[in-house]
């Protein structure tokens, strides 16, 4: 089970280019992106969480499938500063939901 925990980040990652490529309604799949998002967010704030870990770590996976989403939307300007501080951020996010 650890293994597969493991490996959902990555799995992330290829779910959210696949997503970003093929899935129609990009503009719409990212605002209500930004709204799951926004829920996130204050559900952090006031410290709401899953009783049962399972669901936590799917809700995390999603989340991280929403911001890589991001992540890629951003990586098509063409600055290539731009791209390095989108990959490294990309990277620290992965890292910093494994890191417990």
């Amino acid at each position: 089970m650890n293994q597969i925990v493991f490996s959902l980040p990555f799995i992330a990652i290829v779910i959210s280019l696949l997503s970003w490529r093929f899935i129609p309604y990009r503009r719409e799949r990212l605002v209500s992106y930004a709204l799951v998002l926004i829920v996130v967010e204050v559900a952090a704030l006031l410290k709401i969480e899953f009783v049962n870990g399972l669901a936590g770590i799917f809700f995390e996976c999603l989340v991280l499938i929403l911001v890589l989403e991001f992540a890629w939307m951003l990586l098509t300007i063409r600055n290539i500063v731009w791209q390095i501080l989108v990959v490294l951020g990309v990277s620290s996010a992965v890292i910093w939901s494994q890191w417990d």
